[in-house]
């Protein structure tokens, strides 16, 4: 059982996250998350069985967990998944200093100085440091997808170039953009030089040479610069 009965929900990275579940996905995945959280955070047991039951699904898990494994990690004891157990250790840290400063909390009324931040227990402490901030642990992790996700296609280095590129465009790379990027590359005699030649002309899509003639009519550069900024 949890020492802390309420669980931290981000509604919009969960929103953001889970737009390709369906119903019964989104609740399996959320029966399993509040699971850890009664657990503090640790691993469920990676017994097939024993998921099934706490997500309430019947025939249909394999599916469900088809959809919703990519959401969780593996350690010795089990499955977690990695950014509630980030709020899990932040909560219970804050917890542990809260409980330090109650246990001090009279001393001030001795003091001349009556410290109010001496006496006050509950004083909401800093997110502890050595745990990552879940945002920040979230963007590296879609970085690092979004990378993996060219680098099927490119080579390492003009993955690089391109997702620098867009930073500098002020347009983010997501995974999933990623991977849409990928599958059309996939097509291309040569992919890096697609990329290549997208980042010269300043665009932010990737747009082989026979979609822009297709899009454009054989027109000239100027109107395939115009299609492929109004198109992406």
């Amino acid at each position: 059982m949890s020492k802390t009965p309420f669980m931290q929900f981000w509604v919009a990275d969960f929103l953001g996250d889970t737009l390709d579940l369906d119903a019964a996905e989104v609740g399996a995945y959320l029966l399993l998350l509040m699971a850890q959280w009664q657990r503090d955070g640790n691993s469920l047991p990676n017994d097939t069985a024993k998921l099934q039951r706490v997500a309430r699904c019947g025939r249909n898990w394999p599916k469900v967990w088809a959809s919703i494994g990519r959401y969780f990690s593996q350690d010795d004891d089990g499955i977690f998944n990695k950014r509630l157990r980030l709020e899990a250790q932040n909560v219970a840290a804050k917890r542990e200093v809260n409980a330090h400063n109650g246990s001090r909390g009279g001393t001030a009324k001795a003091l001349k100085t009556k410290d109010a931040a001496l006496a006050n227990g509950k004083n909401s402490p800093q997110r502890n440091a050595s745990i990552p901030e879940p945002e920040l642990e979230r963007r590296k992790t879609e970085e690092e997808n979004a990378r993996a996700a060219l680098c099927s296609v490119l080579r390492p280095d003009t993955a690089d170039a391109f997702i620098a590129h867009r930073k500098a465009k002020r347009a983010k790379l997501t995974a999933k953009a990623a991977s849409l990027v990928a599958d059309k590359l996939r097509s291309c005699a040569d992919p890096d030089a697609e990329v290549e030649r997208s980042i010269m002309q300043g665009w932010t899509g990737i747009f082989p040479a026979t979609q822009l003639k297709a899009i454009t009519g054989g027109r000239n550069d100027r109107a395939q610069f115009a299609v492929a900024h109004r198109e992406y």
